[in-house]
C-alpha cells in the first residue's frame, strides 16, 4: 500500500445522515490522504467545538436545523473561525457563489453535484490556501526575531480594545517593558547575546500572559503587554512579578553572562481615554521606573 502524503482531521457539520455517509465514503477513496472524521449536526455545536478544538478543515452544510444559507457564513465570520472550510449548499447559482466569495469562502460544493465532486481536491485546496494566507498574515503581524506580535498589529488591537473597554467599562491595563542596559549587553557580549535576550523576553511573555492578553515587541528593546478585563490591581502586579521572575530563567537558559533587569510601566485605562494617551501614560510610568534605578515597576492609575 502506498504511503499517504497527508493526514487531515475533518469536522463535518451535517444533519443529513445520507449526506454524511456520502462525504465520508468519498474521502475514504482518496489514496493520497487519510482522514479522521468528527461530526456535529448543528452550527451551535460546531462553534462550541471550534472554540476549544483544532481541526485541519471543516466541511459545512449550509442547511442546518439552527442556521441556513448565508446567515451561517456570517455567523462563522462573527466568531472569527480561522479553520479552512469547504461549504456544502443546495444553492447552485452565480449570485450565491459571488456572495460566498465576498465573505471569503472560496471552496463550495453544490449538494446536487456532491456524488460526482472532487471534494478531496477541494479540501486540499482549502487547506493549502489557508496555509499561504496564514503565512502572509504572520509576516505582516509577527515580529521575525521574537515570534510575538509586532507594533503594527499591536496598535490595531490597542485601538479596538480601548474602544471596547470604553463601551463596557471593564478594567484594562497596559504594561510597557524595557530591557535595562541593553546597549551594554550588546557591546560586551555581542549582538547575538542581545538577540537572545529579546527572544527570551518574547518567550517569557508568551509563557506568562493569559490567553486573552496581547504581547508585542513595539521597539528595539521595548515590549508591550495589554492586559484586558483585568479587574484586580493585585492580579496585574502579580503577573508583572511573574514575568520578571520567568525572564531571569529564560535569559539564563539562553546562555547570557549577565541577565539584564526589566523596567516596567503600567497604566490603567480610565475611560474615556484614547489609545495614544494610554500608551503615553504607560511610557511615562516605564521611564519613572528606570529613574528609580531600573529593575522596578511603576503603576499609574
Amino acid at each position: 500500500m502506498a504511503m499517504k502524503d497527508d493526514n487531515y482531521t475533518v469536522l463535518i457539520v451535517e444533519d443529513d445522515p445520507d449526506d454524511l455517509r456520502m462525504i465520508m465514503s468519498l474521502l475514504k477513496k482518496d489514496d493520497r490522504r487519510s482522514y479522521q472524521f468528527e461530526h456535529c449536526n448543528t452550527l451551535g455545536a460546531a462553534l462550541e467545538r471550534l472554540d476549544t478544538e483544532s481541526f485541519d478543515v471543516v466541511v459545512l452544510d449550509l442547511g442546518l436545523p439552527d442556521s441556513s444559507g448565508l446567515e451561517t457564513l456570517t455567523s462563522i465570520q462573527e466568531h472569527n473561525i480561522e479553520t479552512p472550510m469547504v461549504i456544502l449548499t443546495d444553492l447552485d447559482d452565480e449570485d450565491f457563489a459571488e456572495q460566498a466569495l465576498q465573505l471569503g469562502f472560496e471552496e463550495y460544493v453544490p449538494k446536487s453535484a456532491l456524488k460526482s465532486s472532487r471534494i478531496d481536491w477541494q479540501i486540499k485546496q482549502a487547506v493549502e490556501r489557508h496555509k499561504i494566507t496564514r503565512s502572509y498574515y504572520e509576516r505582516a503581524t509577527v515580529d521575525a526575531l521574537t515570534k510575538i506580535h509586532n507594533r503594527a498589529y499591536f496598535d490595531e488591537v490597542l485601538e479596538r480594545a480601548v474602544s471596547e473597554h470604553d463601551r463596557s467599562g471593564e478594567a484594562m491595563a497596559l504594561a510597557l517593558i524595557d530591557v535595562d542596559n541593553f546597549k551594554i549587553l550588546n557591546d560586551e557580549q555581542g549582538h547575538s547575546a542581545g538577540d537572545r535576550a529579546l527572544k527570551a523576553l518574547g518567550d517569557t511573555l508568551n509563557a506568562c500572559k493569559r490567553k486573552e492578553d496581547i504581547a508585542a515587541r513595539v521597539g528595539g528593546d521595548e515590549f508591550a503587554l495589554l492586559m484586558v478585563y483585568t479587574k484586580e490591581r493585585t492580579g496585574a502586579a502579580y503577573l508583572i512579578e511573574r514575568i520578571r521572575s520567568h525572564f531571569q530563567d529564560f535569559a539564563s537558559k539562553a546562555g547570557l553572562n549577565f541577565v539584564p533587569t526589566l523596567s516596567i510601566g503600567i497604566a490603567w485605562h480610565a475611560p474615556p481615554m484614547t489609545p495614544e494617551k494610554l500608551y503615553e501614560k504607560a511610557d511615562k510610568a516605564m521611564y519613572q521606573a528606570k529613574k528609580m534605578g531600573k529593575g522596578a515597576h511603576i503603576v499609574l492609575e
